[in-house]
Formats: C-alpha cells, sequence, structure tokens
C-alpha cells in the first residue's frame, strides 16, 4: 500500500514558506473526509493470506506494515524532493538564510517525524489490521505491486513513460481494464504522489484536463499487472485492513505535520526574538 502524502505534504510545506497562513491539517483532514466517503462505498473484502506475519511485539509490527506497504519509503522520497525547494526558498525576515535552511532541514527529518507517526498509528489501529498488510504485502502479489509503485520514482521512468504514451492509440486498454484502474485511483492513495512529477511528461496538449492525465497516469503506472492482479489489488484495497489503515496514516500525517510546524513556527518566532 502507499499513501497519497504527495499532494499533503508539498501543500504543507508551501504552507511553511508562507507564514503559515492555513492551518496544516486542513488539508490532511479535507482528504481524509473525502476518503471516508470512498470508503463507505467499498462492499468488497479479502480475507489475510495465511502467511506468517515473523514480527515479534507491536512497535515492529508497526515499523513493518509502514515499511512494506510503502507508507515510510515514500514519506522519505517526497521529503527529499520537497524540501530543497522549501529550504531555499523566500527567507522570513529576521532569520539568516543558513538557519532556515537548518530549521526546516532539522523539523522535517524523516527520522523525527517517523516515531510520532508509528505512535499515532499504533494509537488507532488493531493487531489484525497490521497482521493483515504485512501479510498482504509479503504474497507474491503484494510484493509484486510494491515493486511497480516504487518504479514510477526510476530515473528512466520518464522516458518508459512517453513511450507507454506513444503506444496507446494502437494498443489502447480494455474496458475492464480502464475500469480496474479507476477503481484503483479512487480507492488507493497510491502513486498519485508521483503524477506532478511527470504532468509536464505526458501532458501532449494544452487543452488535456488533469483528469485525463492522472488516468493516463496510473495506466502507466500499473501497465506490468495483468487484470486478474489489478482485480485482486482492488479487493484488498477495499479491505476493512485498508481503510482502518489507511486512515490511520492520515491521521497520523494530520498530527505528525501539525505538530512539526507548529514546532517549526515556534523556532523561528524565537529566532526572530
Amino acid at each position: 500500500m502507499s499513501h497519497r502524502c504527495l499532494f499533503l505534504i508539498a501543500a504543507l510545506l508551501t504552507n511553511i514558506s508562507t507564514g503559515f497562513t492555513q492551518t496544516l491539517g486542513d488539508i490532511a483532514r479535507a482528504e481524509r473526509a473525502r476518503r471516508e466517503v470512498l470508503a463507505r462505498r467499498a462492499t468488497s473484502d479479502m480475507p489475510a493470506k495465511d502467511v506468517p506475519a515473523t514480527v515479534v511485539g507491536r512497535e515492529a509490527l508497526i515499523k513493518e506494515a509502514l515499511r512494506v506497504s510503502g507508507a515510510k519509503r515514500q514519506l522519505e522520497r517526497v521529503l527529499e524532493t520537497s524540501l530543497p525547494t522549501i529550504a531555499n526558498g523566500p527567507v522570513p525576515k529576521g532569520v539568516s538564510a543558513q538557519e532556515y535552511r537548518r530549521l526546516v532541514n532539522d523539523t522535517f527529518d524523516a527520522e523525527h517525524l517517523m516515531p510520532a507517526m508509528e505512535k499515532s498509528v499504533s494509537n488507532a489501529v488493531n493487531e489484525k489490521t497490521l497482521i493483515d498488510i504485512v501479510r498482504w504485502y509479503r504474497s507474491p502479489l503484494g510484493e509484486k505491486i510494491a515493486t511497480t509503485e516504487a518504479n514510477v520514482n526510476d530515473p528512466d521512468a520518464a522516458a518508459r513513460l512517453q513511450h507507454f504514451t506513444s503506444t496507446l492509440e494502437s494498443n489502447p486498454p480494455t474496458a475492464n481494464r480502464q475500469q480496474l484502474i479507476e477503481g484503483i485511483s479512487a480507492t488507493t492513495p497510491g502513486i498519485s504522489r508521483s503524477f506532478r512529477d511527470f504532468e509536464k511528461t505526458f501532458r501532449t496538449q494544452a487543452s488535456e484536463s488533469i483528469t485525463q492525465d492522472a488516468a493516463l497516469w496510473y495506466l502507466f503506472a500499473y501497465d506490468s499487472l495483468s487484470e486478474a492482479e489489478l482485480s485482486a489489488y482492488l479487493t484488498f484495497l477495499k479491505s476493512p485492513s485498508v481503510t482502518a489503515f489507511n486512515n490511520s496514516i492520515w491521521n497520523a500525517l494530520d498530527a505528525t505535520f501539525g505538530d512539526a510546524a507548529q514546532h517549526f513556527g515556534q523556532k523561528l518566532a524565537d529566532k526572530k526574538r
């Protein structure tokens, strides 16, 4: 599982450089509300596979769930790509550029944020939910999908995307595949975090809409999966365990980034004084 945190984190970090004119948690809460509407539409469930979790203790189980689901990896990547832009952006009056960059990098360091996220998730989900997540992502299909979603960040992804786009006219997706992709894009917080990175690459006409671009992006990202695999993935994404886990992640992002933003604002105020 992955988490739609590019849009959330980019917006949160942008607010840092604009004097915190918004409550950072508002963005997470708005997205979570949207996801709750989608979750109520989910009607299918997928039983946990009979695969040992092989992790000892709740703390280890939480760390493993965040790791195998891709949540930790994606958080680290988004911070790596977003923080330099913020750190090198406009500097508030009364603070040196060097000190501002240090504060941004220290406050929003992934290793500093992860314990708070882990604690928030731990308070929100039961052990069965965590085991279901770990078991599924350790299954052959779960591992394949995790690899597929990670591959959209490869250095050659832009070139692969251009090639994929050029073949669509001669090899269009089936109606069933399109329907499955639409279901995944509406249900999972998935790889849309990388969508912005490639928006200009696959925007071939100025009149194309973001919705069309997003549909193309998802078709590209999951091109290596069969329709049967996509169907199984969608069933998993609609399961109660995934819904609970995803919601716990959004709550964790809300709390973690909200607290970090407050600490950052306080540190800036202290420096100005």
